[in-house]
């Protein structure tokens, strides 16, 4: 079961993945303005949809108070004009990975779906994983994403190093860790050139993933400190708001008062959202600071040419059991 739900249309950038998402998965043969426009006034609406946060609506109709009818309505297609816009500027950069053909101002789905569009297909699910209404499909697509994630950190560490993925129900973590967290970590410890301080152990409890989801490391010296690390942390979740939780948790400093480092390892935050404004540059870039981003667009980036992206998208697609519009 689909259901489209909450549409964040002041958003431009989450009003595209509305207008993609709706005919990847939610029925539609194509998105025209006017498609779009229906889908926002029908939208269940929070109450700052349309305000400022520090604006209280009084009239409680969950529009800027004072307005009328006309002003709303060119308020609500400002936001539309913005989403085309946003449109233009995906199938420009992302090209013929690009799954949609954007013709005139109405979106519809490639005829021909090649194996790049099937990864932004299954990479748009995992942004919007609240619109998949079967019980355990959003946790299939979260765990899915953090199984793609891996395999583009593995592209940046290079074939020379190792790539980890630390959640509790991974099989590296069964394989090469422990599953129980306070065995696990000295282990992490030595295969990343650190050490343990002293009363590590209070700092963490027997399960979890002490908050990692991924590590790579370039491990070309293990007698000495100072090793090439990446923390890697995984976003399936479209708001930008709700996602900070996992930025900070990329920054590996938030963890020295457990671990003894001499270079402190890089952070990335892996979403599957395209976090974009029509020029490129990112939506808000003090919600993407400290750590590095890989949002949708990289990701792709990254990933276009691997040879086993095929056989794993088969094998995502099938675990997850989504289905994208034939």
């Amino acid at each position: 079961m689909f259901e489209i739900g909450r549409v964040a249309y002041t958003r431009p950038h989450l009003l595209a993945d509305t207008a993609e998402i709706a005919i990847a998965y939610g029925g539609y043969d194509q998105i025209s303005s006017n498609d779009l426009l229906t889908i926002i006034k029908s939208t269940p609406r929070p109450d700052d949809e349309l305000l400022p946060l520090e604006e209280e609506d009084v009239d409680d109709n969950n529009v800027e108070d004072g307005l009328d009818g006309a002003e709303i309505n060119a308020q609500e297609q400002s936001y539309i004009d913005e989403c085309m816009r946003q449109i233009r500027f995906r199938a420009s950069s992302f090209g013929s990975m690009y799954p949609f053909v954007f013709d005139g101002d109405v979106l519809s789905l490639k005829k021909r779906i090649s194996s790049d569009n099937r990864v932004y297909l299954f990479l748009l699910a995992c942004a919007r994983t609240r619109s998949f209404k079967i019980k355990g499909t959003p946790q299939r697509l979260a765990d899915a994403f953090e199984k793609i994630c891996a395999e583009c950190l593995r592209r940046i560490v290079s074939s020379h190093g190792d790539v980890y993925m630390f959640g509790p129900n991974s099989s590296d973590r069964k394989k090469k860790f422990s599953s129980n967290l306070r065995k696990a970590i000295p282990i992490l410890a030595s295969k990343i050139g650190m050490r343990l301080k002293h009363g590590w152990e209070r700092n963490y409890t027997s399960s979890g993933d002490g908050k990692i989801d991924l590590i790579g490391v370039y491990n070309f010296d293990n007698r000495a400190l100072g090793l090439p690390v990446f923390l890697g942390q995984c976003a399936s979740i479209e708001d930008e708001q709700q996602w900070q939780k996992k930025r900070l948790e990329a920054k590996f400093s938030s963890r020295s008062g457990s671990f003894d480092y001499l270079v402190e390892p890089q952070g990335i935050l892996f979403i599957p959202g395209c976090y974009r404004q029509p020029d490129g540059d990112w939506v808000n870039s003090d919600l993407v600071s400290d750590v590095v981003t890989i949002d949708r667009l990289r990701l792709m980036a990254i990933l276009k040419g691997y040879s086993g992206m095929r056989q794993l998208m088969d094998e995502l697609y099938e675990k997850t059991e989504i289905k994208y519009a034939a």
